[in-house]
């Protein structure tokens, strides 16, 4: 089998191959005797490189790989892997060759001295050299040097310290009051939007309210227009009653001429009893005429026989003249007396009935007018107390509603800035014990 040992010659290769190379020539020249931290170290730094120059040949054959040209993508996967495997191995053995070679030499270095004196000796002269302070290397410069590195280091730390302290308080600062704007900017929105809706609820109240007055105003001239008509109905009924003043006095008047008439009708009833009277001694003149006649008639009947059948007619026709007049007069004293009885009973009646029904209608239409401006004062009195309790409902909602908003916003600020000042107060705190520590 053939291997081209100068195709592992390449320039990436050898950008490894070199260092590994000086490693190994480094560990075998100094690792003889005592050993620095750097020889020490070589083999660990061998084998990176080459974990280094694995890692970088793989890379680079991926890197090189495209799958539109896979044949020609071959080559560079496959020199890119022999790089990794050339250097991992290289780096490997190289750690491995060091570390033998160490092995071997630390095992032909020669044991401690079996003298205990002398090696106190040693020890009293190491100890010695270690403290001496005109030496670069003793242990009180060593001790200074690592003193001033201190106090370097801490000078460092406070001002990174404070640096970092002020750029956290910056920023925590920064943070709190740009969420303290958001908070700000989100409460004023809320504000503006229950504001905006406070007014639009209150002037929806106002346009209701001035609803409810043109209503009312509707209602009141209603209410006057009935006010006037029953003015104009009360107005009536007062010219009514002093019309039916004016007839009372007529039939007043009535009543004198209807006694005036019942004063002629007595009078006459009077002259009737004198004409009666008159008949009656009239009748006493014809009875003794009569009698007188009778006895001229005894005289002459023998004469005159005819004259005496005529003379008992008379006297019969004269007898019942004279009661069909007395029954005549009495017919017409009763029909006057008692047309003068009814007559007056009538007026009677028809006073009191006129007067009864006069007063019930003035006392029905006073109840009529009273009940009417009662009720009328009564709806007036509730459609105001309904519309004020309304108003007064809306508002106290409103109201309510406002300062409900107003809480839970109060409350949503204070519970968004709490975890705000908490976190502000942990940062101070920070800040100070930062502070205390530098100090």
């Amino acid at each position: 089998m053939n291997i081209e040992w100068a195709s592992l010659l390449t320039e990436a290769n050898m950008f490894f191959f070199v260092p590994i190379a000086v490693c190994l020539g480094l560990g075998l020249v100094k690792g003889g005797g005592e050993r620095s931290r750097f020889t020490s170290s070589l083999p660990g730094v061998a084998i990176s490189l080459g974990i280094l120059g694995t890692f970088t040949g793989i890379f680079i054959g991926l890197l090189g790989f495209q799958e539109s040209d896979i044949s020609g993508s071959i080559p560079r996967l496959l020199g890119g892997m022999k790089t990794a495997f050339a250097t991992s191995l290289l780096g490997m053995a190289t750690s491995i060759v060091l570390k033998g070679y160490y092995a071997i030499r630390d095992d032909r270095k020669p044991q401690g001295s079996d003298d205990p004196i002398k090696s106190l000796q040693k020890i009293e002269s190491a100890i010695v050299s270690c403290f001496r302070s005109d030496e670069e290397y003793s242990l009180v410069s060593q001790v200074k040097l690592i003193r001033q590195e201190l106090i370097d280091s801490r000078r460092e730390t406070k001002a990174a310290f404070q640096d970092f302290a002020e750029q956290f308080s910056k920023m925590a600062s920064e943070s709190l009051i740009s969420e303290l704007q958001q908070v700000v900017d989100k409460f004023n929105v809320m504000l503006n939007e229950l504001v905006s809706e406070s007014f639009k609820e209150l002037s929806d109240s106002t346009i209701r309210l001035n609803e409810w007055q043109q209503e009312y105003k509707t209602i009141i001239d209603k209410n006057q227009g009935q006010l006037r008509e029953t003015l104009t109905q009360v107005e009536e009924l007062r010219r009514t009653f002093s019309e039916i003043a004016s007839r009372l006095g007529e039939l007043d008047s009535s009543f004198e001429s209807i006694d005036l008439s019942l004063t002629a009708i007595s009078t006459s009833g009077s002259e009737l009893d004198e004409h009666s009277k008159a008949l009656s001694s009239q009748n006493l003149l014809l009875e003794e005429s009569i009698k007188s006649i009778r006895d001229v008639g005894r005289e002459a009947s023998q004469v005159v026989p005819t004259i005496s059948e005529k003379m008992n007619t008379i006297i019969t026709d004269i007898g019942s003249l004279q009661l069909k007049t007395n029954e005549f007069v009495r017919e017409v004293t009763d029909r006057i007396e008692s047309g003068v009885e009814e007559v007056t009973d009538t007026l009677s009646a028809q006073s009191e009935e006129l007067q009864a029904t006069t007063n019930a209608f003035v006392k029905d239409s006073t109840k009529e007018l009273k009940a009417g401006f009662d009720l009328l004062a009564k709806g007036t009195q509730e459609h105001v107390e309904a519309i004020e309790k309304a108003l007064e409902e809306e508002l106290t909602k409103s109201l309510n509603s406002l300062a409900g908003a107003l809480t839970a916003l109060s409350n949503q600020f204070v519970s968004d800035y709490t975890p705000l000042t908490e976190r502000l107060r942990e940062v101070i705190v920070l800040a100070e014990n930062g502070n205390v520590r530098t100090n």
